[in-house]
């Protein structure tokens, strides 16, 4: 490991880029599900752009877990602390 400091090392984004992440994809679940509420419940009318729309929310909460799953992983770490783990998962 490079010469970092233990508090260096352990400073991490994670937790924040999880809260928006998650606060956003939260908003947008909303706003789709009203849309879709008043399109096929109040106006009996849906049109292919809400079925669409409603397939992008899937693939938006797809990215949500996978950048979970980055967060676990290290994103939001400094790069000299993800370079060496690297190092011990693939050695040269």
């Amino acid at each position: 490991m490079a010469a970092v400091s233990p508090e260096y090392a352990h400073q991490t984004k994670g937790p924040r880029i999880l809260a928006v992440f998650w606060a956003m994809t939260s908003l947008a679940i909303l706003a789709v599900a009203a849309r879709l509420f008043i399109r096929i419940k109040v106006l009996r009318n849906p049109g292919a752009d809400d079925w669409l729309i409603a397939a992008s929310m899937v693939f938006s909460i797809s990215y949500s877990v996978v950048t979970t799953v980055d967060v676990a992983l290290g994103y939001g770490k400094h790069a000299v602390v993800i370079a060496d783990r690297l190092e011990l998962v693939l050695p040269n």
